[in-house]
């Protein structure tokens, strides 16, 4: 199953993934011409080379191939076709691959070198869920909770990594992508504070934006890019809430996943879209579907809040930057149940 990125938005991403799906199968034709009825080709990525289909005769039974094997029809460029259970859905990932089982629906995931370890590579948590869509990426996959042939899901998403370790072997586990973000979040939000408070004279940096947030060899935040202004030069404190304001994007961001300004979505902007959603009390609504989340979603609504605080439209009524490097320390000192 092939999934456009998630930032396209709109007619336009029906539009390429169409045109995707549809150059993706023409490629391969030639590949899989004689081996039969196939639905649900999926690849494994990287140095693998190593492709699977589902048999649409009716079996369902994966059969998989090596791509730098032109002669796949050949039986015996074929790799353990009888070894695995069969398939309603494939999915691949960078030496990996995943589908939904076809007899429960639930998530089955392989080493492409070692189907075997099929087990370790689905959390532990998630292995009696049903699933009615499966996407893998590079190094993680995600599943949409439902059964795979029931027209209604269920809508949320379990997600989780998997990782290559020392010994060149594979293994998941549960994504932590939003407490590191808050993390970062919160480190940068110290840094501008050093730079409004601390610095004499005072400094406004006056395009925060989450490119300008530079990571060190250990994931420590640091801020690039700031000017010098001291409070003769302008109104430093109007300076400083569009700073506050400009910051408050950036945790808008690691909330949703989008970027500030996305013509493809509607509004494009992503203050006009979320800040009436977190005053609606639907913040739940903002926070991106496709990472895994925490089994505690109260800091992620909380940092919602936190955002909202940092954008109001009167900049008198925005919070000082001390106050949300406060709140958002809170937050990571609270942590994060994954």
């Amino acid at each position: 199953m092939i999934f456009p990125p998630k930032f396209i938005c709109g007619p336009l991403k029906n539009a390429l993934f169409f045109c995707f799906s549809v150059l993706f199968i023409l490629i391969l034709v030639d590949s899989v011409s004689g081996l039969g009825s196939m639905d649900s080709i999926s690849a494994s990525f990287g140095d693998y080379g190593l492709f699977c289909a589902i048999d649409a005769s009716g079996k369902q039974a994966v059969i998989c191939w090596d791509t730098k094997n032109r002669n796949s029809t050949n039986s015996n460029s074929l790799r353990y076709p009888n070894n695995l259970p069969p398939m309603a859905a494939l999915s691949g990932g960078e030496g990996f691959l995943c589908g939904i089982l076809a007899n429960t629906s639930q998530a089955f995931c392989w080493d492409s070198k070692d189907p075997s370890s099929s087990s370790d590579l689905v959390l532990p948590v998630l292995q009696f869920n049903a699933y009615s869509h499966i996407a893998a990426g590079k190094d993680h996959v995600c599943a949409v909770r439902g059964s795979y042939y029931s027209e209604n899901d269920f809508g949320s998403v379990d997600c989780w990594d998997i990782i290559r370790t020392s010994n060149d072997s594979l293994s998941s586990k549960q994504s932590a992508r939003f407490y590191d973000q808050l993390k970062i979040a919160m480190q940068s939000a110290k840094g501008l504070e050093y730079l409004h408070k601390e610095a004499v004279p005072p400094i406004v940096h006056r395009d925060v934006k989450s490119s300008k947030v530079l990571l060190d060899a250990d994931w420590g935040a640091r801020i690039a890019d700031f000017g010098l202004l001291t409070p003769q030069e302008r109104g430093l404190n109007e300076d400083m809430s569009t700073d506050v304001y400009n910051f408050g994007i950036v945790l808008l961001e690691i909330l949703s996943g989008r970027k500030p300004y996305d013509a493809d979505c509607t509004p494009p902007n992503v203050v006009d879209w979320a800040v009436p959603l977190i005053r609606q009390g639907k913040a739940a609504a903002i926070i991106d579907r496709y990472v895994a989340l925490p089994r505690n979603v109260e800091p992620l609504l909380k940092l919602a809040d936190i955002a909202e605080l940092a954008l109001k439209e009167d900049p008198k009524e925005r919070a000082t930057i001390s106050e949300l490097a406060l709140l958002l320390d809170q937050i990571v000192k609270d942590g994060l149940i994954l």
